[in-house]
């Protein structure tokens, strides 16, 4: 296989940086969500509207 140069070399590190950085942020931003779904979805309606209204 071919060498690459040291150009490709960093650029492939910052990709992989980057990638694994943007998927750890929708990891993060997703998480409140869900934990609001599983909340909502083990308590009543009305406490349901409670916590949508806190949430605000």
């Amino acid at each position: 296989m071919y060498r690459r140069s040291k150009f490709n070399e960093i650029l492939l590190e910052i990709r992989e940086t980057m990638s694994a950085e943007s998927e750890f942020d929708v990891a993060k931003f997703v998480e409140p969500m869900l934990a609001k779904d599983t909340e909502a979805n083990s308590v009543g309606a009305e406490e349901a509207s409670e916590l949508t209204s806190k949430a605000d």
